[in-house]
């Protein structure tokens, strides 16, 4: 950007700011009609580029270079730095996460292993098996066996890139005897070369291990992508946005007065609705869109390579299709309207997290306008909106914490592996003053950015043991899965309180686990 010093109320300061609130990243280069020492300084720290003399004009085509071989230079770093996010951010998700029994070792010992292998041999965490030799893992009659394979393998590590298997009977300390199959590949680690041992239970059938992979993306009901692989599929395109691959455009999705349909129709039929309405975005958004089922009655798409003016063409032809569309459900005609809030995925975009905010307050101020509208989101003019709209999430879950407003759900967990315990993921809920229940998606930002997080994981742990002593004590062996925050684990009260917690409700500790949200 070219800015004139003579130009009155223009001041580069002014400009400059402008410039980042409205989320813009360009040099701006101050023409003047000097270019003393003093004078550029003072433009440079006001956060001018440069600053040019009116009567220099070579020298302001060579100001512009390099601005531009800077620009040029800025994005190929942060592509490079991006990218090597990328790998690591993948590699980790890989190891830790991974369903997969992974670890690694270096002259028969353990160096590393992710949380499957350690639930796999009964270890509570890495530091228990540093250090320890893969044949303490392996039934003694198969110790011969496993040792002639290594030395072997040592020579000879793999052949076309392929995993050398081996099939072996493993010992676990909660588990006993079971049969496997070890894949080896050579690794590295820190530039050391390692093994990279892959442990498969003979006893899990793989087609059902990929069944369940294949349905850990899907939401139940819609067959639409779920929450958790439409975040994944948007943070790829946020990166891509940001080392100016590719950009895209995120829509946000509400019906709008869909409580009156449920009042009308019933929980059954809803979801009727729900499922119906999946299946219009599907046929009216293409083949090219990544469609979630975000929240109990939201939907997200993404959109990757396609520009503003499309966007707002596909959001009018969603609005329309919805408005014109007769759900049939049991004999009853239901009409249905849709607030559509829609934002760009560009450079600007910090994460995956803050695209989705900024299109859930473009739906939101399309709700607020009447619905039946699209509205695509203006960093500078939904700032205040944006605001009040925290203001009143931060009123609710302060007033849910006091008057008791939120709600527990308990989602059975059933074991692939034949385990007959009761197990319960714990779910929560807030409820509005119009009676109407929100996931924590939807407060979650707000409650972290105020802090009241630790407040909300406390009082989910204490109503929820509550309920868990109440059922243990009537026989049952009950153990319940509760999400604690980050924010929680790094308070240094919480330890003593939840040990203070467990004890005044009776609860014996291994009846718990803890999941980091």
């Amino acid at each position: 950007m070219l800015l004139s010093e003579d130009i009155e109320g223009m001041e580069i300061h002014r400009v400059v700011q402008a410039l980042r609130d409205a989320g813009v990243t360009v040099p701006v280069i101050v023409v003047g009609v000097d270019n003393d020492e003093k004078r550029v300084i003072a433009a440079m720290k006001a956060g001018a580029a440069d600053l040019v003399s009116f009567d220099l004009p070579e020298h302001l085509m060579l100001v512009v270079e390099r601005e531009q071989r800077f620009v040029r230079m800025a994005r190929a770093y942060r592509h490079l730095e991006e990218s090597h996010k990328e790998t690591e951010r993948r590699c980790h998700s890989l190891l830790d996460s991974s369903r997969d029994a992974i670890a690694y070792v270096h002259d028969g010992m353990h160096i590393y292993a992710n949380r499957s292998y350690l639930e796999m041999f009964g270890f509570e965490d890495t530091e228990e098996i540093e250090g320890q030799p893969i044949m303490d893992l392996v039934a003694d009659e198969d110790m011969p066996r496993l040792k002639e394979f290594l030395r072997t393998y040592a020579r000879s590590p793999a052949e076309n890139g392929e995993p050398a298997t081996l099939e072996v009977k493993c010992v676990s300390a909660t588990r006993g005897t079971f049969q496997a199959v070890m894949e080896f590949t050579p690794a590295s680690i820190e530039g050391e070369p390692c093994t990279q041992i892959v442990i498969r239970d003979r006893a899990v059938d793989p087609d059902l291990a990929e069944k369940v992979k294949y349905l850990s993306k899907q939401d139940m009901l819609t067959g639409l992508f779920n929450r958790q692989y439409f975040i994944e599929e948007l943070e790829l395109a946020v990166e891509s946005a940001r080392t100016g691959e590719s950009d895209g455009m995120l829509f946000f999705l509400l019906p709008d007065n869909f409580r009156t349909v449920r009042e009308t129709v019933g929980i059954g039929g809803s979801d009727l609705v729900l499922r119906e309405l999946a299946e219009l975005l599907r046929r009216e958004a293409g083949e090219q869109a990544v469609i979630s089922r975000f929240g109990d009655t939201t939907f997200t798409i993404l959109v990757r390579g396609m520009g503003i003016e499309e966007a707002e063409a596909l959001g009018e032809r969603l609005r329309e299709a919805i408005a014109g569309h007769l759900f049939e459900i049991e004999g009853r005609g239901v009409s249905l309207t849709a607030s559509i809030g829609i934002t760009p995925v560009n450079e600007h975009v910090k994460d995956a997290q803050d695209a989705v905010s900024r299109a859930d307050l473009a739906c939101d101020i399309a709700s607020q306008n009447g619905g039946d509208r699209i509205h695509l989101h203006n960093p500078k003019t939904d700032a205040e909106l944006g605001r009040e709209r925290d203001d009143e999430w931060k009123r609710l879950v302060e007033s849910a914490l006091e008057h008791d407003l939120f709600r527990l759900y308990y989602q059975p967990i059933v074991s692939l592996l034949g385990d007959t315990r009761e197990q319960y993921e714990v779910l929560l809920r807030l409820v509005r003053d119009d009676g109407e229940e929100v996931s924590p998606n939807s407060f979650f930002p707000v409650a972290e950015n105020h802090g009241l997080l630790p407040a909300i994981d406390r009082w989910v742990m204490d109503h929820a043991l509550a309920s868990l002593a109440e059922h243990r004590g009537n026989g049952h062996d009950t153990r319940l899965f509760i999400k604690v925050s980050g924010t929680t684990l790094d308070d240094e009260e919480f330890l003593p309180w939840a040990v203070e917690c467990l004890k005044r409700h009776q609860v014996n500790p291994q009846a718990v686990v803890f999941e980091i949200a």
